[in-house]
């Protein structure tokens, strides 16, 4: 029933979307996205004056040239986000196709993280139980996936409570 749920027309309209996230990063892995801190990478930040035990291979040696004094090149660093996408498991959720409109949106949203680079994990609340798919990152991660999406049972009662321990 879910095998073609996930086909090359789903996927192919998926590569026009991207996730932007509203504030920078704070923490996390080394990733594609801006972060608050400064850090080592190839985009240039800003400028500032060295103090003792800043670490001296930042030192700019063009500006100590020209102006007499120490500088350090400070780079903006880029991290990686995880994101937790929490899926509606409950029976109710099985009626007019709701099912499989949920499992799309929870493809689209992985696929979305794959493409940033981001790591992502799905969480299916269903009856008594939450099925973690565990972090996934990478073609192999988005892969598994959309297996854990395509073997997603629908039954019992939704837990709202449960799942904001998630969040």
């Amino acid at each position: 029933m879910r095998k073609d749920l996930f086909g090359e027309d789903f996927l192919k309209q998926l590569d026009a979307l991207g996730i932007r996230l509203k504030s920078q990063m704070e923490g996390g892995l080394t990733g594609v996205r801006k972060s608050m801190s400064k850090g080592t990478s190839v985009e240039f930040s800003d400028f500032r004056e060295y103090s003792p035990g800043d670490d001296f291979r930042r030192i700019d040696w063009n500006a100590y040239a020209r102006f007499g004094k120490f500088y350090l090149k400070l780079f903006m660093e880029e991290k990686e986000a995880v994101f937790h996408i929490l899926i509606d498991g409950s029976a109710s959720m099985g009626a007019d196709g709701k099912d499989e409109a949920t499992l799309k949106l929870a493809a689209a949203l992985g696929y979305l993280a794959f493409k940033g680079q981001d790591r992502f994990r799905y969480l299916l609340f269903n009856g008594n139980e939450t099925l973690d798919s565990g972090l996934l990152s990478g073609r192999p991660g988005f892969i598994r996936g959309l297996d854990f999406l395509a073997k997603a049972e629908f039954v019992g009662t939704g837990s709202l409570e449960r799942a904001k321990g998630y969040l």
